[in-house]
């Protein structure tokens, strides 16, 4: 526990300590609208630091089988994204997590460290103008790397699939997406098929397609209040080729945020994932707690 929170402070000093270039990303793109990392306009050599803090809570396994296996997650992801030209925007994230898993004996795994790290991708293919463009669209894509280990119990044994920090598999992403700016209103949209390869215990989690919706509303200068909601199709896992049941299904969330500038290039955030709708038998998630910095440099 103490290791996790002394990873993440360090990362937050990190970005509280860097050095603010001597024009303002908002000025260098032409829009005063407050953006969270991801949906942000490029321009050529936009550099931004990240880090998010989250916490969770979701239940595993199939209630109709019996009591559920509980877990918990603190997870730090530090985020780096490069504009190289004003249409692409490239970005890598390295995720810290502890996580702890209750048995429905009342067993526990306790993990923390590195998860899989993450690349990105965001093409502009369309803007209505080259500058202070009020309608941008393009491409997306993602891939995760399976470079974290799997974790193992005190005999070398491997811990439950639910208790790793991650699939051990490859997953990979393309999506589209559209931005709206025009202050003190910006909206954004976007969709995305994600597939895996085998992960850990030969266990293939199940191809999804997620789509999401966002308006945010700029109070003030330095303060915006925004609402989303994502919404996720995921097929069946399959663990050694055989489907398992009860794993596919419709997730639905809602994504209250806030949004504040307490200084040039800098963005404080906080959101809420609330869950709405969930058709899944094995899994159930409960409120996402997030809250995050992002430095321009």
């Amino acid at each position: 526990m103490r290791s996790f929170w002394a990873l993440t402070i360090s990362a937050l000093m990190t970005i509280g300590s860097a050095a603010v270039a001597d024009a303002c990303a908002n000025c260098k793109c032409g829009d005063p609208t407050l953006t969270l990392v991801g949906v942000e306009k490029p321009f050529a050599g936009r550099l931004r630091l990240s880090t998010d803090l989250s916490f969770r809570t979701e239940e595993h396994g199939d209630i109709r089988l019996g009591p559920r296996s509980s877990a918990s997650d603190q997870r730090a992801d530090l985020g780096l994204t490069f504009a190289p030209t004003q249409r692409l925007l490239l970005g890598a994230t390295l995720p810290i997590v502890r996580r702890q898993l209750v048995q429905p004996n009342l067993a526990q795994e306790k993990v923390t460290g590195l998860a899989n790290p993450e690349l990105s991708a965001k093409a502009i293919l369309w803007s209505d103008k080259p500058l202070r463009a009020r309608h941008i669209s393009g491409l997306t894509a993602r891939l995760e790397l399976p470079m974290s280990p799997e974790r193992l119990d005190a005999r070398g044994q491997g811990l439950s699939l639910d208790a790793q920090l991650d699939s051990g598999a490859w997953v990979s992403g393309l999506g589209l997406f559209y931005s709206f700016f025009r202050a003190p209103w910006s909206a954004h949209l976007s969709a995305e098929h994600r597939w895996s390869s085998v992960g850990w215990e030969r266990h293939q989690p199940g191809a999804s397609l997620s789509s999401s919706v966002s308006l945010q509303y700029q109070i003030a200068t330095s303060l915006g209040v925004g609402l989303g909601i994502e919404g996720t199709l995921s097929a069946r896992d399959e663990i050694e080729g055989a489907p398992v049941e009860g794993s596919s299904g419709a997730h639905l969330r809602t994504s209250p945020s806030l949004l504040w500038s307490p200084m040039t290039d800098v963005i404080v955030h906080t959101t809420l994932r609330v869950p709405v709708v969930n058709t899944s038998r094995d899994e159930e998630t409960g409120v996402d707690l997030i809250a995050g910095v992002a430095l321009d440099l």
